[in-house]
């Protein structure tokens, strides 16, 4: 996804296609645990869930199959519902990502 937004050279087909694989094999097993649960930890929103979704704001590059997963996507979604996460630079100057 990074090489993609910027435009950091060729893409290497191989790796993406290795990191799909890594993706749904994390996800088959992610996928069950938060179909049991709302949150990673706890009852609440904690830094794990923020951590663990780091790269998801970039899924528009990256293309991952989030909606193959629906209890990964609607975790994802309710992050998404979260102001500062959604917008963390609200109220900044700063040129558009591109």
């Amino acid at each position: 996804g990074t090489k993609q937004r910027w435009g950091l050279g060729p893409i290497d087909q191989a790796l993406v296609e290795e990191g799909f694989r890594v993706f749904h094999a994390a996800a088959a097993i992610l996928a069950p645990v938060l179909a049991q649960r709302e949150w990673l930890v706890g009852n609440s929103v904690s830094y794990a869930d923020f951590r663990m979704a780091t790269f998801l704001p970039f899924n528009d590059a990256a293309g991952l199959p989030l909606d193959d997963y629906p209890s990964i996507r609607r975790w994802y979604d309710q992050l998404e519902a979260i102001d500062a996460w959604r917008d963390p630079f609200a109220g900044l100057e700063a040129p558009p990502l591109p």
